[in-house]
C-alpha cells in the first residue's frame, strides 16, 4: 500500500489501559493499547506504547515531553514530541510543538494529521494561537 493511502478494515477490536500521576508540578502519564485489525481474512495487531511528562513551570506556562512507539505488520514507528503551552490569558493559549518520527523496515514516517513522509523520517514544527470566546 503506498504511503498515505487509505486503509479500510473489515473489523477492529481495541483494548487499552492508561493512567497519570501527579508529583508536585510534574504529571507523568502512560498508555498501552492493543488494536486487532482484520481485513479480508488477514489479521494483524498494532501495539502502541505512549508515555511522557508535563512540567508546570508557572500558572501560565507548561513544557510537555513524550515518546510514542508502535509496531504493526513487522514495522515500527517511534515518535518524540516536545511542546510548550503558554497562556498569557485564560482565553488565549499559545502552542509550540516539535515532533520527530522515525520508521523502520522500509515503512514511511506518518504523523497523524500530517501528510506521510516520502522517507522513514519526519520532523514537524507547529505553532498556533487559540482564542476561546
Amino acid at each position: 500500500m503506498p504511503a498515505g493511502a487509505v486503509f479500510v478494515a473489515d473489523s477492529m477490536k481495541n483494548a487499552g489501559i492508561g493512567g497519570s500521576f501527579q508529583i508536585g508540578h510534574v504529571q507523568l502519564h502512560a498508555l498501552v493499547t492493543q488494536v486487532r485489525i482484520e481485513n479480508r481474512g488477514r489479521r494483524d495487531t498494532d501495539r502502541p506504547l505512549d508515555g511522557g511528562a508535563n512540567f508546570r513551570l508557572t500558572v501560565a506556562d507548561e513544557i510537555d515531553a513524550g515518546i510514542w512507539t508502535t509496531t504493526f505488520a513487522g514495522k515500527r514507528w517511534t515518535q518524540l514530541t516536545v511542546a510548550n503551552v503558554y497562556a498569557p490569558s485564560k482565553s488565549t493559549p499559545l502552542y509550540v510543538d516539535a515532533t520527530a518520527e522515525q520508521a523502520s523496515a522500509g515503512a514511511n514516517a506518518v504523523t497523524l494529521g500530517i501528510a506521510a513522509s516520502s522517507s522513514n523520517r519526519q520532523t514537524i514544527i507547529l505553532a498556533s494561537v487559540h482564542h476561546l470566546f
